[in-house]
């Protein structure tokens, strides 16, 4: 019963990734909020894979997508502080938003594997 609340959690903190990936990734103070919400996530993602144990390499995967996720999002911030590079900001912070769905994806593939 406890783990179920675990999913549930780590759908929720996903969901929440992906609405402020959409809507706050766009500028320096934006990235910041990424990159704590990206944080969490990978930090609920841990006790998840601890919880269920998974034997699977695709959640090896999903935890690589979630911190090189939070990674572009780092990085982002750091260049978009530098004049000139807001461009290569701009693009680490979609990076970071393709991750963070195709991360969000693989996860929905995982919970329906681990549901049935």
């Amino acid at each position: 019963m406890t783990s179920q609340y675990i999913l549930d959690a780590h759908f929720i903190v996903a969901a929440l990734v992906i609405i402020c990936a959409v809507v706050f990734s766009w500028n320096t103070m934006g990235r910041r909020v990424m990159v704590a919400v990206t944080g969490l996530q990978v930090l609920v993602g841990l006790v998840v894979a601890g919880v269920f144990h998974p034997a699977s390499s695709l959640i090896w995967l999903h935890l690589t997508g979630a911190l090189a996720a939070m990674v572009a999002y780092i990085f982002a911030r750091r260049i978009g502080e530098q004049p000139g590079k807001g461009a290569l900001a701009l693009a680490l912070s979609l990076l970071g938003l393709v991750l963070a769905v195709g991360t969000f994806a693989l996860g929905m593939t995982l919970a329906r594997g681990s549901m049935s």
